[in-house]
C-alpha cells in the first residue's frame, strides 16, 4: 500500500513540501518537469500556487 498525501505546502522555486499519512515528508522539486507535457501549465505561478491535496494525492 502506498502512503497517502495529507498536506501540501507550496515553497519557493517550484517546490512542494509534501506530508504523508505514514509520517514521512519531503520536498518535491517540480522545476525539472515544467517543460514537459501536462506540467507546462504549472509554469504559471498562479496555477502552481493553487496546489492542494485531492483524493490522497497532489492536484
Amino acid at each position: 500500500m502506498h502512503p497517502f498525501v495529507i498536506k501540501v505546502t507550496v515553497a519557493e522555486n517550484y517546490r512542494l513540501w509534501i506530508e504523508f499519512d505514514n509520517s514521512e515528508n519531503g520536498i518535491l522539486d517540480m522545476a525539472p518537469y515544467l517543460g514537459f507535457g501536462v506540467f507546462r501549465k504549472l509554469q504559471d505561478l498562479a496555477v502552481f500556487n493553487a496546489a492542494r491535496v485531492a483524493f490522497d494525492t497532489v492536484e
